[in-house]
């Protein structure tokens, strides 16, 4: 259960100082607290922390200085707030479970719009064969396929699955979403001047919905529940000729060589992964080469490739240090004067379960 308490006020760290966050954006970060947040009393590194500390703004996405987080709050056990740079804090989560008496917050929901944006590229671009045309040095058959009137299965309900189904709204999708606990969105959460159905499922019963999907978007946090969640089992049901893809979550959320094999044997259109497991995929990869078990008829190699599969692989940039500088100073300056006001009724952006791991 998370800790929706607000902690007392305090002075507030940003660490560590060498991490490609803080390089990219520390000035930035400081800057916005002192122009918006005035009062607050900000601190450098680990080494200014003292008795006055009651807040860390951590600033590595990776888990390379986690041991400093931890001794951080073994030694300081005045802190009782941590805002995380990261919307999925899959790495961090054994950490928010030994400290759970903290409150911890996340960036889930800052970056929606650009990951959101990232995913429909990715859906787009393998419809219209992308792939194959970027291969190509001479004129091809003219096969493409379009997202218009589509049934799209975005698995994951926050703030990235929100602003994907405003981003499909133009295109009359009908979409199904599945989330933990088949509750309906909020009337604040369907796009205005949506025309095609929404409906919303659990993810408990995913092999019902993927029968009749056109493009599965994967958008959900990385937990115990949804760790290789979509696989061959799924993958078999599928029924459409024209199925996609789109993973912008996490890669262990597919069982890769599942997709692997559906690609191969043409039971899906294509794959558009920003993210796999491993990361990063190493060099030689079947992933970055795969070939399709039978080659197109239609297509000549120096058309594309007549075995050349329909795969995008982006790394892992649906949400680059450019874009999240101004968006996570957002997340930031919100908490921070609502951590200043100190009032009860309020609650955290982002706020983080430990026990559910986001």
């Amino acid at each position: 259960m998370a800790n929706s308490s607000i902690p007392p006020f305090g002075a507030i760290a940003l660490l560590p100082l060498d991490s490609a966050t803080a390089k990219a954006g520390l000035q930035s970060f400081k800057d916005r607290i002192k122009k918006d947040a005035p009062n607050v009393k900000i601190q450098s590194g680990a080494d200014e922390i003292n008795e006055e500390t009651r807040a860390i703004i951590w600033l590595d996405n990776s888990a390379n200085q986690k041991d400093l987080l931890e001794s951080t709050l073994a030694k300081h056990k005045q802190i009782g707030w941590i805002q995380l740079p990261m919307a999925g804090i899959t790495a961090y989560a054994p950490l928010a479970q030994k400290y759970s008496d903290r409150t911890w917050t996340s960036a889930k929901g800052a970056y929606s719009r650009p990951v959101a944006e990232h995913a429909l590229m990715l859906a787009l671009a393998l419809l219209r064969n992308i792939p194959l045309r970027t291969h190509a040095t001479a004129w091809g058959p003219p096969k493409a396929l379009s997202l218009y009137n589509t049934n799209v299965l975005i698995l994951g309900a926050g703030g990235i699955a929100i602003e994907l189904l405003a981003l499909l709204a133009p295109f009359k999708v009908n979409a199904t979403i599945l989330r933990r606990k088949a509750e309906p969105l909020k009337k604040e959460e369907i796009p205005v001047g949506w025309k095609g159905d929404i409906q919303v499922g659990s993810l408990s019963d995913l092999d019902k919905h993927v029968v009749n999907t056109d493009a599965i978007f994967v958008t959900c946090a990385l937990t115990p529940e949804t760790e290789g969640c979509l696989n061959k089992t799924q993958f078999d049901k599928i029924t459409s000729k024209q199925a996609i893809v789109v993973n912008v979550a996490r890669g262990e959320i597919i069982r890769q060589d599942d997709l692997v094999d559906a690609v191969r044997k043409g039971k899906l259109f294509g794959a558009g992964l920003d993210v796999t497991a491993p990361e990063p995929l190493p060099e030689g990869h079947v992933l970055w080469n795969l070939e399709l078990d039978q080659a197109d008829s239609e297509v000549k190699d120096n058309q594309g490739g007549a075995k050349r599969a329909n795969v995008i692989i982006t790394p892992h940039v649906a949400n680059t240090v450019q874009t999240l500088v101004p968006l996570f100073s957002d997340r930031i300056i919100n908490n921070v004067q609502l951590w200043q006001k100190q009032s009860k009724g309020d609650s955290f952006e982002g706020l983080v379960d430990p026990s559910a791991g986001y």
